[in-house]
C-alpha cells in the first residue's frame, strides 16, 4: 500500500493477509494534494519487475491528480 498526498509513502510491504491489508487501508487519511505521479513513480521503484503470480497495481483516489508530471 501506497499512500499519496503532497508526497508519495509506501505504507505496509505486499502482504497476502487480508486482514493486514484491510487494517492498513482503513488507517489512511486525506492529505491535501494528489500527487498521483509520486505514487506511480513509487510503485515502480519498489516493484520494478512483472511478477507471474498475478500481482498488480491497483490505484484508488479521492480526486483528481493536482501535480505537474503526467503519471
Amino acid at each position: 500500500v501506497i499512500s499519496f498526498g503532497s508526497h508519495a509513502d509506501q505504507v505496509i510491504q505486499p502482504v497476502g493477509d487480508i486482514t493486514k491489508l484491510s487494517r492498513s487501508v482503513k488507517k489512511l487519511a486525506v492529505q491535501g494534494s494528489t500527487n498521483m505521479a509520486a505514487a506511480l513513480h513509487l510503485a515502480a521503484e519498489k516493484f520494478p519487475s512483472p511478477t507471474s503470480d498475478g500481482a498488480a497495481v491497483v490505484l484508488v483516489t479521492d480526486g483528481y491528480p493536482d501535480d505537474e508530471e503526467e503519471p
